[in-house]
């Protein structure tokens, strides 16, 4: 029973990966394909007559864990909500949330020289890791190295703040969920392609540097969106 149950966990959470997998590849092919239509705004027309500094965002997330965090925990897929305030010509403030799903690596906690982390205990597995990370960041707009075409890079890095929650198995196949709440850094980079309508779209890449309990953790996003500039009132 108890391994049948694993079986069927494993199996949903891998086509839970697959179609958030499927998604993403999908939505940048077509992103791409919206980028590639007439109608692109020059770099340069961020907030013009009638437009709010506020821009709004949503994103699909593929997370990648590094180094030991790695060793524990599998590829994972996420979504992200967002909103970045223009304060100055070539600054803005931003603010992020969302959520990731890992899969756990199935792993044992069993190295005598390493400390347990994420709440483990010795011996157990890991089964799975749910994170909301919480950012706020300074963004900083590189205009003119596109010389005013539609496409912006932008480079950015705050703190955060990581509400995890990991499940780990022992060796009798009892599941225990053990939650966290942690501090962190962030550096993020990517590239707004802007259109005349307000719309845009970005891809970006973030790492997320974690105070996990026995050591700091990495995590790296690699992520596609698309949001609006708001209308002034």
């Amino acid at each position: 029973m108890d391994g049948s149950r694993r079986i069927e966990t494993r199996l949903v959470r891998e086509m839970r990966c697959r179609l958030g997998l499927g998604i993403a590849l999908f939505s940048t092919g077509w992103l791409i394909a919206e980028a590639a239509q007439p109608g692109v705004a020059a770099a340069r027309t961020p907030a013009g007559p009638g437009k709010s500094p506020l821009q709004l965002f949503g994103q699909l997330a593929t997370s990648i864990p590094a180094g030991r965090a790695g060793d524990d925990w599998d590829l994972a897929t996420g979504v992200g909500l967002g909103g970045i305030y223009r304060v100055a010509p070539t600054w803005d403030v931003r603010l992020d949330t969302g959520a990731r799903w890992y899969d756990g690596s199935g792993r044992a906690i069993d190295d005598a020289e390493r400390p347990p982390r994420w709440g483990a205990r010795q011996g157990e597995l890991t089964e799975g890791l749910r994170v909301i990370p919480t950012t706020f960041g300074l963004v900083r707009r590189f205009e003119g190295w596109s010389d005013g075409r539609f496409w912006i890079p932008y480079a950015g890095f705050g703190p955060g703040l990581y509400d995890m929650q990991a499940t780990f198995r022992d060796t009798f196949a009892e599941e225990r969920k053990h939650n966290l709440f942690r501090f962190g850094w962030h550096a993020r980079a990517g590239v707004q392609l802007q259109r005349t309508s307000g719309m845009f779209i970005n891809f970006e890449t973030a790492a997320h540097a974690v105070d996990v309990p026995g050591k700091w953790s990495t995590l790296f996003d690699l992520n596609i969106g698309v949001g609006a500039q708001l209308s002034a009132r």
